[in-house]
């Protein structure tokens, strides 16, 4: 099945088709003999970085370089849309045991599509399940079974509204959303860091609307959290919303607070681990005979 490909939209309607019907693929490949159903997930996104156009760099000397400028999929992205796509093949004439399910997840980096997929009963009926993902600063070659000190992240959205008024003539009529969102700023970067787990904070984004002479009525921060262990993330994220909460009330405004996506911390199951290792150095020693 697909959840909102969005394969038919043209250009002019691309951006519409993907905001309304989502961006992931997920597809059963189902095998001659019964066995477990298997969900393998390759994630995806497009990130606002500028591709390498020279001709040393491998997909623009091909002509698969991406075909937007100011986009593409980093972080290795379309390295494992291609493992997804290579396995499907090679798994075509269904000589193993069980179901295969592709999960083509979207939205990776900023947490959204993870949270989606689940929603979506897209695990339902799932025995086992395994994840991939380039790079994390291994060499060539090599292959990790499993992964620990991943960041458990929470990314928020806060709107603040105020009143606008007359900066000269009325300032005590205005309520400052800017002044808010300033003070927040300030008091989110100066939360205390916690002494059982790894912790990040971060304001990404802070914009405001009106004029010079004009007491804001309306602004926006984006922000995060993270922590190399998911409840410590929580609590963080908990202290995130409460200096929110109280910056919009000391200034008399409001606050509109989302959580627009995230992820917390895992545990890799050792005994499929121990499985799969001998498999991934067997494959690669082949590889390097040939």
């Amino acid at each position: 099945m697909a959840i909102g490909s969005g394969a038919d939209a043209t250009d002019a309607t691309d951006a519409a088709a993907l905001a309304e019907e989502g961006a992931a693929i997920v597809a059963d490949l189902e095998s001659s003999r019964p066995g477990p159903t298997w969900a393998l997930r390759f994630d995806m996104d497009a990130l606002p970085v500028t591709e390498a156009s020279g001709t040393e760099h491998f997909p623009a000397a091909q002509g698969f370089r991406s075909a937007y400028e100011g986009f593409m999929h980093a972080c290795g992205h379309d390295g494992h849309v291609t493992i997804g796509l290579a396995l499907a093949e090679r798994l075509a004439d269904r000589e193993f045991a069980g179901t295969v399910r592709f999960l083509f997840q979207p939205a990776e980096d900023g947490g959204r599509g993870a949270r989606a997929m689940p929603g979506a009963d897209v695990i339902e009926g799932v025995d086992r399940f395994a994840a991939v993902h380039l790079g994390l600063d291994l060499p060539a070659r090599t292959v990790g079974a499993g992964i620990t000190g991943i960041f458990a992240t929470t990314k928020t959205r806060a709107r603040f509204g105020g009143v606008a008024s007359h900066a000269a003539a009325a300032p005590q009529d205005g309520r400052n959303a800017l002044l808010a969102a300033a003070a927040a700023v300030l008091g989110i970067h100066g939360l205390p860091r916690f002494s059982t787990a790894d912790t990040r904070v971060n304001v990404g984004t802070l914009q405001a609307g009106g004029n010079v002479n004009i007491v804001p009525a309306l602004a926006e921060l984006t922000c995060e959290a993270r922590s190399r262990d998911g409840a410590v993330n929580a609590e963080l994220t908990e202290r995130v919303k409460q200096v929110l909460r109280g910056t919009a009330l000391a200034q008399g405004v409001e606050v509109d607070i989302e959580e627009t996506g995230g992820s917390t911390s895992l545990t890799c199951d050792g005994e499929l681990l121990d499985a799969a290792l001998p498999v991934a150095v067997d494959v690669l020693e082949r590889l390097i005979r040939r």
